[in-house]
């Protein structure tokens, strides 16, 4: 995992930098609040081990800035020399995942970040899962978290909430309005080899997927048919 390690101990940030790396670990050492803040910014990171006394941004602080950033989540760990018991409900409304006792046990450390990985797999899981929108193959309605299913409109509309307005796709169009009369117009005998050669071409047009091309045969089309009709 990629490590941020805050604490202005040079002592205690070398070995808790030492006991990472030698765990696998890719570690970015910061010297205090403030500094792991500008590095945490230009992450990702995976843990923030932070040390809780520190100059200019004290560790629940660090916390609590970061978790009011957003982004991606990352287990954050928290050291501290001193009882933390009067403190322990502010630094975990702050935001602290995780609590480890001054000295720094490196068996003990090594185990926390064992639990920090299942856990962030197991959220990353569920975040891919959640970015899956289930779709009827035939209606296109969308089934919602209570399992009931809703026209694309109705559930972009409450779930995203995303106006949404109707309109009419080029292949559609052909479709359902321009192809009843490229078949009714070519019984005329007059105008079929016309009609038949730009039918032809729309359809290539079509497959190709170019709404400008689409756009064009369209209109040849349309202007195919009035004079067909005139004829």
């Amino acid at each position: 995992m990629r490590i941020l390690v805050a604490e202005d101990d040079p002592d205690s940030l070398d070995l808790a930098t030492q006991v990472l790396e030698d765990g696998g670990h890719t570690v970015v050492a910061a010297k205090d609040g403030e500094d792991a803040l500008a590095l945490f910014s230009r992450g990702p990171f995976d843990v923030v081990v932070t040390d809780w006394n520190m100059p200019r941004k004290d560790g629940v602080e660090l916390t609590r800035t970061i978790r009011g950033a957003g982004g991606t989540y990352a287990w954050i760990i928290l050291l501290t020399a001193n009882d933390f018991d009067a403190n322990f409900e502010m630094a975990m409304e702050a935001g602290v995942d995780d609590f480890l006792q001054k000295p720094l046990n490196s068996r003990l450390l090594m185990a926390r970040l064992g639990v920090a990985q299942r856990v962030l797999q197991l959220r990353k899981k569920v975040d891919e899962l959640s970015s899956f929108v289930p779709i009827c193959m035939h209606c296109k309605a969308v089934r919602d978290d209570k399992d009931q299913w809703r026209s694309i409109e109705e559930f972009l509309n409450k779930e995203q909430d995303v106006a949404t307005s109707h309109g009419m796709c080029p292949p559609c169009y052909y479709e359902r309005s321009l192809k009843p009369d490229v078949e009714r117009a070519s019984l005329n005998v007059a105008g079929r080899v016309g009609i038949l050669a730009l039918d032809a071409s729309l359809r290539r047009v079509l497959r190709s997927k170019e709404p400008q091309g689409i756009a064009t045969a369209i209109r040849e089309l349309e202007a195919a048919l009035i004079l067909s009709t005139a004829a």
